[in-house]
């Protein structure tokens, strides 16, 4: 694997990372907006349209990372498209992974699959 390889490799684990990052964050988010509302009822009716609009903005945020991970375009920086890159140009170690991350694409009824549904 010659270095602008292994560069684009990095490059694409580092911007998956990012958006597993910030996806966590969005998912804690709304985490905390639902039990939030539910111990104060009261701050949901006075403030319910700042609460549904934060929610929503939040959701469909969330949506658009998840959806990145997951999508094959090819310009995206998404887990299909990294293991293709560590198809062509990963090393043996690389490799040696492949088995597990293709298993976890191909599942048709796993959390990946649902993710993409």
């Amino acid at each position: 694997m010659n270095p602008d390889q292994r560069a684009n490799i990095e490059a694409a684990v580092k911007a998956l990372a990012q958006s597993l990052y910030v996806a966590w964050t969005y998912f804690h988010l709304l985490t905390g907006l639902h039990r939030g509302a539910k111990a104060h009822p009261e701050a949901l009716r006075r403030f319910g349209g700042f609460f549904e609009q934060t929610w929503r903005a939040t959701f469909e945020a969330f949506f658009a990372r998840i959806g990145t991970l997951v999508d094959a375009t090819r310009a995206t920086k998404s887990l299909p498209n990294l293991a293709t890159l560590i198809k062509r140009y990963g090393d043996e170690n690389l490799r040696s992974l492949l088995p597990v991350v293709d298993t976890a694409l191909s599942v048709k009824t796993g959390p990946l699959a649902k993710l993409k549904a």
